[in-house]
């Protein structure tokens, strides 16, 4: 009974993330609308740009974890081609000059793209330590999450070196926050995986992330910022916790 929970709660909430992933990544400015953002999202800022990328590392992070679930799998595999559709979005932005349009520096974005061309190889075709490699990119992008997450605004200047204007800045730092929330309960799920966690609890770890770190922007009301009610951010902290103790259990 305990593991028929647990499944019926993880492909719930693959379902959710498959289905805000898709939304946001195809249509930013549709779906900021769809979940009640009052400032008007304006293409070629760094707020559209990454909230478009929120969608993207959802639909990252569903792929690893669904790959994860299947029997006779491999964490090689999952972080493998979960990482290739991240770098997909990052290279897709890179040669629209998408980056560039919004003003973001991509000096530091085209370094970590090129460990992640080095790890996602490593990863699918058994070159080199795969395990390495995904132990580099589940630190790397933790830490830049974590970074983007708590302290938006000196990541906007020291990691992307955008400019952005006293106007649009409480709206774009809430977008930069939820990017680098949205990284760290993937990267956390990553790195569980490389360091020999099960899928299952490795799905219920990384739940307990984005609990603690929705929690934490309900206590400091950043999502006013975006528009939404406060008591958004207490919903799907208890619903992430609900999960997590569903799978961990």
């Amino acid at each position: 009974m305990g593991i028929e929970i647990a499944n019926i709660l993880r492909n719930a909430t693959l379902c959710l993330l498959f289905a805000f992933g898709s939304h946001v990544a195809l249509t930013p400015q549709g779906s900021a609308k769809t979940y009640g953002f009052k400032p008007i999202l304006r293409k070629g800022t760094v707020a559209h740009l990454f909230w478009e990328g929120c969608g993207y590392i959802a639909l990252s992070h569903a792929l690893c974890v669904y790959i994860s679930s299947q029997e006779g799998s491999s964490f090689e595999t999952s972080v493998g081609l979960g990482l290739a559709l991240r770098l997909f979005w990052i290279t897709k932005s890179i040669l629209l000059k998408s980056f560039t349009k919004a003003g973001v520096d991509i000096t530091k974005i085209e370094v970590v793209t090129g460990i992640g061309y080095i790890s996602t190889y490593s990863l699918l075709w058994g070159k080199g330590s795969p395990t390495l490699a995904a132990g580099i990119m589940s630190c790397l992008l933790g830490l830049c999450a974590l970074f983007l997450f708590t302290s938006p605004s000196y990541a906007e200047q020291f990691i992307l070196g955008a400019r952005i204007s006293k106007q649009e800045s409480p709206f774009t730092m809430a977008i930069l926050r939820y990017f680098g929330k949205i990284n760290l309960m993937n990267a956390s799920f990553m790195a569980a995986l490389t360091f020999g966690v099960e899928p299952m609890k490795a799905f219920g770890l990384c739940e307990i992330v984005w609990s603690v770190a929705d929690m934490y922007d309900f206590i400091l009301g950043h999502n006013i910022a975006l528009g939404n009610a406060r008591s958004t951010n207490l919903i799907t902290s208890v619903m992430a916790a609900a999960t997590a103790y569903g799978t961990l259990s």
